[in-house]
């Protein structure tokens, strides 16, 4: 999860951040989690036009200048329109004054300073949960070209390759990213199986399977192992049923 902390004050910032911090660890999220702080709006949207980054939530404080942390989130908002926005604010005024532009851009939380540890649990545990809606169907990748969304009916098959793991897709260009099953598996769908200690497979994707390998589109073959031979089998009859199975088996 990538977070931007706005602040101008720079000790409100560093507190921010690390209530975040210790609100993704009681949660254990698992992805790899990156808290940057800014305490210039300019510095700010420079560096996302410039690298072309896009932040998962926007923290932007409204201080007694609070036009700057408002400005900031309109500009942020208007260029990209599902962005996730909360802020933070040092007094009851500060954002009364701007009531009518806080709601335009429907901030995900309001918290007052000093901020508390349990309103920041519950932005973040919110956040969190409406991302995973966002994604339900679908794996976050990321790698030097950039970050993925790869919907789970596009993938054939993933393998492990050492520290590396390659994500097939139907008429695309496999991704190669530094990661493991274990850190991915938790994004599959149910449709989705491992068949060897170096393989996962789409079941809806198979051709043909048997013993000791899977067939699926355009002649690719991959491995099954005894071990997980049960699992693939199993896993197909609950998606197709038994009448789909092939002679192969």
């Amino acid at each position: 999860m990538r977070i931007a902390v706005y602040d101008e004050i720079q000790e409100d910032a560093n507190i921010m951040k690390v209530q975040i911090k210790k609100a993704l660890e009681s949660l254990n999220a698992d992805r790899e989690n990156v808290i940057d702080i800014y305490s210039s709006a300019f510095a700010m949207l420079d560096y996302i036009n410039i690298h072309k980054v896009k932040y998962d939530l926007y923290v932007i404080a409204l201080n007694n200048e609070y036009g700057k942390g408002l400005e900031l989130s309109m500009k942020i908002n208007d260029e990209q329109r599902d962005a996730k926005i909360a802020f933070s604010t040092d007094h009851h005024e500060s954002y009364l004054k701007c009531l009518e532009n806080i709601i335009a851009i429907r901030p995900y939380s309001l918290i007052l300073k000093p901020v508390e540890y349990d309103k920041v649990l519950k932005m973040i545990k919110n956040v969190i949960n409406i991302m995973r809606e966002e994604n339900e169907d679908s794996i976050i990748l990321k790698n030097k070209d950039g970050i993925y969304t790869v919907e789970n009916s596009e993938i054939t098959y993933m393998e492990s390759q050492g520290r590396y793991l390659i994500v097939n897709r139907e008429e695309k260009e496999p991704i190669r990213v530094i990661s493991t099953f274990e850190k991915i598996e938790k994004q599959l769908n149910d449709d989705f199986v491992k068949c060897h200690r170096c393989y996962y497979v789409n079941c809806r994707k198979i051709s043909r399977f048997n013993k000791k390998m899977i067939e699926l589109a355009n002649d690719i073959t991959i491995p099954v192992s005894g071990s997980n031979y049960k699992n693939v089998y199993n896993r197909f009859v609950e998606i197709f049923g038994r009448g789909r199975l092939k002679h192969g088996e």
